[in-house]
């Protein structure tokens, strides 16, 4: 069992709509169970109805393991995209802003109050 730290805790909170009010705004940081923590739980519980819960979750964790497992090559790939065209928009972005900018200052220019003799 582990506590959850604060970056942990409000990505959780961004990713599950449906927490409560007052557990979204609590100011404690909730605690968690690994993998390894649901099997120690599932030896010290009794009754039935608990075990099976038990070895429900710790199907989830299974699952959610090889989900993430083999998914990984794909996780990658889109991470990797993600960069390359981020860099690419960057640029973009960047010339953008240089020809706005140039076009401001052609702006003002034109605009400003001339001084000296007329011609």
């Amino acid at each position: 069992m582990f506590q959850l730290t604060k970056v942990e805790w409000l990505e959780v909170i961004t990713i599950c709509d449906n927490l409560a009010e007052g557990v979204k705004f609590s100011p404690a940081t909730p605690f968690a169970l690994t993998e390894q923590g649901v099997a120690m739980l599932s030896g010290v519980l009794k009754s039935k109805k608990a075990l099976m819960v038990n070895i429900q979750i710790i199907r989830e964790f299974v699952f959610m393991r090889q989900y993430a497992l083999s998914h990984k090559d794909l996780t990658y790939k889109l991470l990797e995209l993600e960069s390359k065209y981020d860099k690419q928009f960057k640029d973009v972005y960047d010339a953008i802003n240089f020809m706005l900018q140039h076009d401001n200052q052609a702006t003002v220019q034109k605009q400003r109050k001339r001084i000296g003799y007329k011609s």
